[in-house]
């Protein structure tokens, strides 16, 4: 029997890179063909709130079969632990791939390499400094030994210098184990082989991160600079009278017949739900149902006419005028909102009689102005009646 091989995909939402927006994904031999499915587990495992639509590689190129990507080498990363995980994907929801989640996770990964870099590089250089030392002691106990070999005191104070150097080596070793002063020569030079292939081995994976960072970082910075305007940059605008959009609502004031209110409602009548193609002949029936069923001072009774402003009668949705004050009435003919009144206006004269006749001169006459002695006031001005002022 064949055995199945189950592989572990990384993927992360597009435009996260953090660590705790990845998500790890179990792809066996059947969800490989089965993009779709795949997409559904991957909404389930992420928690989109809309279904996944998209699968992008960190350069934003769509992945459209998961199979030919994990065939490629391009689907295998290098990570700290010596081993290679499959991925990262970044999943949409159908918007443009957003480079800033891919250089995170990058930047991320590039981090922790170079952190582990540093620790290897510091280990490296205490085993070179062990095999310095024990090279040093070494030569001086051989060389005291050549000059005194039966000098009891001069073994003596030989051990004692090799104790000082254990002493200083120790000092200088910056690690908490001290397990290399206990190794032999032949121990350290194999340890320090080990180290320098681990050291090789980081600096390539860091060169990998490295270019692909280079790779998104212009994408990056684009991202950055338009801000919220990025994700539909690739949109294309269309103008408002465009014959795309079609025929505009056209904006209403609703008022009952006979009144005018700055707070009656606004309603707009979209053309494009009419029944009838032919819009300028549809009956203003349309309009009086939609009334009834939509706005609340009009739903006790059903309306039956529509007028304008100066009394016109409107029959057809077509007479209807954007941003036009409409009054509505149960059946009654026109009232004017507005009725008119008879305007009184006051003013000051002065009365001059010549030749048995009277002269009447309009003449400006402030409030605070006192009446002469000859003149006198016979109406009270704070209730509005007429007045009369005799003047000689």
């Amino acid at each position: 029997k064949q055995i199945k091989r189950s592989i572990c995909l990384t993927i992360i939402e597009n435009g996260f890179g953090h660590n705790d927006a990845v998500y790890q994904i179990l792809i066996d031999t059947v969800l490989k063909d089965n993009f779709e499915k795949f997409l559904d587990d991957c909404t389930k495992k992420i928690e989109l709130t809309a279904h996944a639509r998209k699968v992008y590689n960190y350069r934003g190129d769509e992945i459209k079969s998961l199979r030919m990507f994990l065939d490629t080498d391009e689907c295998k990363v290098p990570t700290t632990n010596d081993d290679y995980i499959y991925g990262p994907v970044w999943i949409s929801k159908g918007e443009r791939f957003r480079p800033t989640g891919a250089y995170i996770y990058l930047e991320t990964r590039y981090q922790e390499l170079n952190i582990q870099y540093k620790k290897i590089k510091i280990q490296y250089k205490e085993v070179i400094l062990v095999m310095k030392e024990k090279q040093k002691t070494k030569h001086e106990s051989d060389h005291n030994e050549e000059t005194d070999d039966d000098g009891v005191d001069e073994q003596i104070s030989s051990n004692e210098g090799t104790d000082k150097e254990k002493s200083k080596i120790k000092d200088k070793l910056s690690s908490k184990d001290k397990s290399l002063l206990s190794m032999s020569s032949k121990e350290l030079k194999m340890f320090k082989q080990k180290l320098e292939i681990q050291i090789k081995e980081i600096k390539s994976k860091m060169e990998i991160y490295k270019l692909r960072m280079d790779e998104i970082e212009a994408d990056k910075d684009k991202e950055e600079e338009m801000g919220p305007r990025f994700p539909i940059d690739h949109i294309a605008e269309i103008d408002f009278h465009d014959k795309i959009v079609g025929r505009h609502p056209i904006c209403l004031t609703v008022h009952e017949n006979g009144s005018f209110d700055k707070s009656d409602p606004k309603i707009y009548l979209n053309l494009r739900s009419l029944p009838s193609k032919n819009i300028p002949q549809t009956p203003i029936e349309y309009l009086l149902d939609y009334l009834q069923t939509s706005i609340e001072m009009f739903a006790r009774q059903r309306p039956k006419r529509v007028f304008d402003i100066n009394g016109t009668e409107i029959k057809l949705i077509g007479q209807l005028q954007a941003k036009q004050d409409i009054f509505i009435s149960y059946g009654e003919d026109y009232r004017p909102a507005y009725e008119p009144c008879l305007t009184i206006q006051i003013h000051n004269v002065d009365i001059y009689l010549k030749n048995d006749s009277r002269i009447l001169l309009k003449t400006f006459r402030p409030d605070g102005q006192i009446i002469g002695e000859k003149e006198k006031r016979t109406a009270s001005r704070d209730y509005g009646h007429d007045a009369e002022f005799n003047g000689l």
